[in-house]
């Protein structure tokens, strides 16, 4: 039905209420609420002018929309918010799709509708084309906090940006989820990036209020030497999966390296501080990161934070050291902590600290022996769930019910349990993945595993659906006919009747809650469905390449490798060392299982000759041939990353091969995975020279961190952590943070102590002036000085200026062991 003239003429002349119009047809409950608020909008001359076709358009939109009553009640409302109503009509008759945007958001979400009311200036960002364009990576993110915290980002004001982040970044996410432009693993998995950001926002404000206090904490390892203790947060349950709905409270567990030490100064010229030990210094630091996300101000929380999930629950530390960690899980530790752990991954803080946490706990996680009992113990515990749900709404619980999420979660952890101690393959912590690899591992029909993903996904979807409109932590079905038409069509489900929808979508809740139920039930219980587990899980033990199968032939079966011939040569050079070396059982052992390791990631870079070639030379480069063997046995990300970097990009591969060394920063996961501020560059780079006595150690220092930041950079674009537009700002920050060094290096050389840097400017033109500089870039500056107000200038003023561009030369281009650094072209003076 559509409209007619007569009809916008009776609203736009304020007509009073007339029964005859059939506002009802449109989906409105309470027609004569929505003739008020068309009355209200009608009421502004510019509304007509700018756009006369709105309300034909808005009608039809409402008609169609998930809630026609609160689209239409919201729009009214927000149009009372902006004061330049033409400025508004203008943007609406520009842009359809910012309108259409707009009625699924107020139709489809009170909560985030009321942060649109509360920041009505959030429009001008939403009526870009990029914001509702793409998800968004957690380097993105992160870049786009800074910006939005500007200089605040060091006070204690950050906690109000953060909040405001969260909710307009939750506009953008349930706004794309709302229009139908993305699926269910985009959303989530944009969901629990923002997390990660904010709990690593959050970290790292209370870290550096501390650190003003008390220094920072630090202890003695094995050998003696005081080092500092590193801080974690893992991430847990559905934020650890990836996985993270709306209104999930975010399960976390703190953990730092020992609480043996305690705080000292940062640097020997520093104040007094008054020193804690390292169990205090972190306990406050929880307290500090939990406060600042979990406590509700005038700007609402950040995100619910659940530590029930810690050693010992409630009534444990608030943060472990990596010791007690240990001990508790070996002496206590029980199934459902099992269970637990298998989603676990570092959320925020340091990846290393994680990256020992994890090799300590996989024994405890994943048992070598099949272990029936702990899968028995799981269904009981399903048991007892079912048992406490009887009449609160079991049967409309979308997670704990029957053949709910929960039963699909408990499906798939029962296998990784069973299974995962024999089959690292099987350790995957997001539901979907691990699906898919028990299906490719023959442990899931072809058949039940797409029954399965497709329940999944629909229960997951439900799940948001239910919980985006207010914002509310709830699991349950709406138990009223008119609340279930309004969650199927944000379902997309069909129907010609307000019944007929909600008909439509309980048959098919019902279809795939009575599948994952069987499926659950049925798990294990045949003998022979545990004989065929057995005899799965003892192939697996024999399943590895060996020396029978490592030929020529072999890899010329390989259809991406363009020269098996000369692929061969390289990775026999690879396993038997260097000529007259006498390589051990053992590291024939490791090559042979990291073969197929390094076959299957080989599919995924652009040159799988080039990654394998490059990575043989690098370990030869090295001289530690058996102790790389060892290392990519244990340490398959780090391999992963070695063979994306030789197979993506030649310049970055021989950077590496000349200069072994550098594959620290390789190691470095927080490095490679956590955005990098070029203060924090800085603070680096300071950190170095301040142990460089003279002029050619710091020369040498500042090209070796120059390469090693590059590095770092590179790698971090090649594994999509960063996009192109975020590498090139990466590098001109770099190139930024090297020159001002640089001068100041060149400054202290010609005896120049001064304060005031006004008389003298290094600008940036070109791609550095730009912020694009890319790999290779010359620096294109111009080096520019202040005569003063007297002519002519005193004597020896320009010569003294003209050494210091000299020294800055030297510092920057000239050639030394090390390379140089940039090479600087000053043809546009």
């Amino acid at each position: 039905m559509t409209f007619n003239k007569a009809l916008i003429y009776r609203i736009h002349q304020r007509q009073p209420w007339d029964e005859t119009l059939p506002l009802q047809a449109f989906g409105f409950r309470e027609p004569e609420t929505a003739w008020k608020n068309l009355v209200a909008l009608a009421g502004h001359a510019q509304f007509e002018k700018l756009y006369p076709d709105f309300f034909r358009v808005l009608l039809e939109l409402i008609s169609s929309s998930h809630n026609a009553d609160m689209a239409l009640h919201n729009f009214e409302r927000f149009s009372e918010k902006i004061l330049d109503k033409d400025h508004l009509y203008t943007q609406l008759t520009e842009s359809p799709s910012l309108f259409v945007a707009l009625f699924f958001l107020f139709s489809g979400s009170q909560v985030l509708t009321d942060v649109l009311l509360n920041e009505p200036s959030y429009v001008d960002w939403l009526s870009r084309s990029e914001t509702l364009a793409n998800s968004k990576s957690k380097d993105l993110l992160m870049r786009d906090f800074y910006e939005m915290a500007g200089k605040e980002f060091q006070s204690k004001s950050i906690l109000s940006v953060l909040r405001k982040f969260k909710k307009r970044e939750y506009i953008r996410i349930g706004l794309r989820d709302l229009l139908g432009k993305v699926g269910f693993t985009e959303t989530v998995e944009d969901i629990s990036n923002l997390a990660d950001v904010c709990l690593q926002a959050a970290y790292e404000h209370a870290d550096r209020e501390l650190r003003k206090k008390y220094g920072h904490p630090v202890y003695q390892d094995a050998n003696g030497n005081w080092i500092e203790s590193e801080f974690s947060i893992l991430g847990m349950g559905k934020l650890g999966g990836r996985e993270l709905n709306y209104s999930s409270d975010i399960d976390l567990i703190y953990i730092y390296s020992s609480s043996q030490g305690e705080t000292r100064p940062l640097s020997e010229g520093d104040p007094f501080l008054s020193s804690i030990t390292n169990h205090e210094y972190f306990t406050k630091l929880a307290l500090g990161i939990t406060k600042s996300l979990n406590e509700i101000t005038s700007d609402g929380n950040v995100f619910r934070v659940d530590l029930e999930l810690r050693p010992e629950g409630e009534s444990g530390e608030i943060v472990n050291s990596l010791a007690s960690c240990e001990i508790y899980y070996q002496s206590w530790g029980r199934t459902w902590e099992r269970q637990a752990l298998i989603k676990a991954r570092v959320s925020a803080g340091s990846e290393n600290l994680g990256k020992e946490f994890f090799e300590m706990i996989e024994p405890f996680i994943y048992r070598k022996s099949l272990d029936f009992e702990a899968i028995e113990e799981i269904k009981s515990m399903k048991y007892q769930i079912n048992k406490s749900l009887k009449g609160k709404h079991s049967k409309g619980n979308i997670k704990l019910g029957f053949g709910g999420i929960r039963e699909v979660e408990f499906t798939i952890q029962a296998y990784q349990l069973l299974l995962g101690g024999r089959d690292k393959s099987l350790r995957v912590r997001d539901s979907l993945g691990a699906m898919k690899t028990l299906y490719e591992k023959n442990i899931l029909t072809e058949a039940d595993h797409n029954h399965l993903r497709e329940a999944y996904i629909f229960l997951r979807n439900l799940e948001n659906r239910v919980q985006i409109t207010f914002g509310l932590q709830t699991y349950l079905l709406p138990d009223n006919e008119i609340d279930l038409a309004v969650l199927a069509r944000k379902m997309r489900i069909a129907g010609d009747s307000q019944k007929n929808l909600a008909d439509n979508l309980m048959k098919e809740y019902e279809t795939h809650t009575r599948f994952v139920g069987t499926l659950f039930a049925e798990q294990f219980v045949e003998k022979e469905k545990r004989e065929a587990a057995e005899t799965l899980s003892s192939e697996w033990d024999r399943s590895r390449i060996g020396e029978e199968q490592f030929t020529e032939s072999m890899l010329a079966e390989i259809p991406f490798l363009p020269d098996p011939k000369r692929t061969y040569r390289f990775l026999k050079s690879f396993r038997d060392g260097t000529q007259f070396s006498h390589p051990s059982v053992q590291s024939i052992q490791e090559f042979y299982s990291i073969i197929p390791k390094i076959f299957q990631q080989c599919r995924k870079v652009p040159k799988p000759d080039s990654a394998i070639e490059n990575l043989c030379r690098f370990v030869e480069a090295t001289g530690a041939r058996e102790s790389f063997l060892e290392l990519f046995q244990s340490n398959e990300k780090f391999l992963e990353l070695l063979l994306i970097l030789f197979g993506s990009s030649g310049m970055l591969s021989e950077i590496l091969i000349k200069r072994p060394d550098l594959v620290d920063v390789l190691t470095d996961m927080e490095a490679i995975y956590r955005f990098k501020l070029a203060e924090k560059i800085q603070e680096d780079l300071n950190r170095v020279l301040k142990s460089s006595p003279d002029f050619e150690s710091r020369s040498l220092a500042l090209r070796r961190i120059k390469q090693a930041e590059e590095l770092r950079i590179g790698v971090r674009y090649l594994i999509k952590e960063a996009d192109l537009a975020g590498t090139l700002e990466d590098l001109s920050n770099l190139a930024d943070v090297f020159l001002e060094t640089v001068y100041r290096i060149a400054c202290e050389e010609l005896k120049k102590i001064s304060g005031n840097h006004n008389d003298f400017c290094i600008i940036g033109m070109g791609k550095l002036g730009g912020r694009e500089l890319n790999f290779g870039s010359d620096l294109d500056v111009l080096l520019v000085y202040d005569e003063g107000e007297g002519y002519p200038p005193p004597e020896g003023f320009a010569s003294h200026y003209s050494a210091l561009s000299q020294m800055i030369y030297k510092l920057t281009s000239e050639m030394t062991s090390a390379g140089y650094a940039y090479k600087i072209d000053t043809e546009l003076r």
